[in-house]
């Protein structure tokens, strides 16, 4: 499911370039000059790693729902698809 960039929320999955990021913090900025975008530091879910990122309300990323379920393997596994 496609979502505008001031539609982000903290705990939302999205996809960013072609990676899958969980968003941590969100902070709305209006600058004195320019339009007003969100300020978004996610993490990465296989590696952790973060990014700060800003998104304006024109653009849209790609939301993603996890599924949790169980199976016979030795370890739990998580499916992602999207909306």
């Amino acid at each position: 499911m496609r979502i505008n960039g001031n539609a982000i929320r903290p705990g939302n999955i999205i996809e960013h370039n072609g990676r899958l990021w969980r968003v941590a913090k969100i902070q709305h900025t209006q600058p004195g000059k320019g339009g007003a975008y969100l300020q978004a530091e996610m993490k990465d879910i296989r590696d952790g790693t973060k990014l700060n990122e800003r998104f304006r309300a024109a653009e849209s990323v790609e939301k993603v729902r996890l599924d949790k379920r169980s199976s016979s393997f030795s370890s739990p596994t998580i499916f992602f698809r999207k909306d």
